[in-house]
């Protein structure tokens, strides 16, 4: 539950003080976010061919990240 929690945090916020930030951070957040859904489209295009190797990499490379933020 505390995940569930954790993730939904922000939409539990002040709508107008999550705009203001987002309107603040526009460049380095679309930038993120340009990336992000590259990542999601190989991600997807992956799934479709079944193509196991790239599956494995995408989560060896999220689990590497994860493992970064925890360190």
């Amino acid at each position: 539950a505390t995940g569930w929690r954790g993730t939904t945090r922000i939409a539990a916020g002040d709508v107008d003080l999550w705009t203001q930030i987002v309107l603040s951070n526009q460049d380095n957040l679309l930038k993120t976010l340009m990336k992000y859904q590259q990542s999601l489209s190989q991600f997807v295009d992956a799934i479709e061919k079944q193509d196991v190797r790239q599956i494995r990499n995408w989560f060896t490379q999220a689990k590497e990240r994860r493992d970064a933020v925890e360190s």
